[in-house]
């Protein structure tokens, strides 16, 4: 009898765990990439970078089909934009931003000057104006030195300095707010945005503390179409964050790496990239595919 609740328990376990792993694995819509950032969503294409391998990839969602997009030798691409008929990225290593022609894939090159260090995210405003934030060192140690930036028919324009590592930025119409990441204090602030300015900086969200990463902090971040959720990747977490226009989380989800990156949402689903360790060669990761309800 004892041998028998044992293989009994024994095969529950085992059952259990098919049905966890196989669940998971469902949700793994890329199982192989590497330090994977800034997905955006163009008809029935995933655009992704690879920071580590300096390329862009499509994946497209119907066929499963992945290809090279783009790729340039020291870029170290961190995010993309898409414009109607351009993808632009923001190569965070050369400190520059490309645009890249969707179908002859012609390029336009922005170089930054010199007071504007690594490229990273961006945040549409209106269908000819984005705002991209440059983080300025990845260092705890390191002077404050980030910003937020204006492009507009190619002219760029400092908004905000003196910001601790600005990494994700969204913008909320209804309010005319821009909500940023600033990583290196774990936190997000918000501003005013009136008349091409930002004004009144506040703490939005104070996030909570997970684990010991000593760089932990929000990363990409987006609103959903209704503007009425903003979902936020805590790198080092392992999580992203349902965030009410409150400021408060009311909905956290565990990813299964450490080192989530950035968002894009889609039809009730979040795609989200992720590195299972952003500081060990070859930076292995992944993009899930996660249900979400607003």
């Amino acid at each position: 009898m004892l041998e028998r609740r044992k293989g009994e328990k024994m095969f529950k376990v085992f059952l259990y765990a098919f049905l966890f792993f196989g669940c998971a694995s469902k949700n793994v819509l890329v199982n192989q990439t590497f330090y994977p950032e800034g997905p955006v969503i163009r008809g029935s294409d995933l655009f992704f970078v690879e920071y580590s391998q300096n390329n862009i990839k499509k994946l497209n969602l119907k066929s499963k089909k992945i290809e090279k997009f783009w790729s340039r030798k020291g870029c170290g691409p961190a995010s993309l934009y898409l414009s109607e008929e351009s993808l632009f990225v923001s190569c965070y290593d050369e400190n520059r931003l490309v645009k890249i022609h969707l179908e002859s894939k012609k390029e336009v090159v922005f170089d930054l000057k010199k007071s504007l260090k690594g490229p990273n995210d961006f945040g549409k405003i209106s269908k000819e104006i984005f705002l991209f934030t440059t983080s300025g060192e990845f260092n705890n140690e390191s002077e404050v030195s980030g910003e937020v930036n204006s492009f507009y028919k190619g002219k760029i324009k400092t908004l905000k300095k003196n910001i601790h590592y600005p990494n994700g930025i969204a913008y909320l119409k209804n309010s005319n707010k821009v909500i940023v990441s600033e990583h290196l204090k774990n936190r997000l602030i918000s501003f005013d945005y009136k008349k091409g300015t930002l004004m009144n900086k506040k703490v939005f969200l104070n996030l909570p503390k997970v684990g010991n990463d000593p760089y932990l902090g929000p990363d990409g971040l987006k609103f959903s179409k209704q503007h009425k959720s903003l979902f936020v990747a805590q790198y080092g977490g392992g999580k992203v964050y349902r965030v009410g226009l409150d400021g408060k989380i009311n909905k956290s989800y565990n990813i299964d790496f450490k080192y989530p990156t950035n968002i894009s949402i889609s039809n009730n689903f979040l795609y989200i990239t992720a590195a299972k360790d952003a500081n060990r060669k070859p930076y292995e990761g992944k993009i899930f595919k996660v249900k979400i309800d607003f």
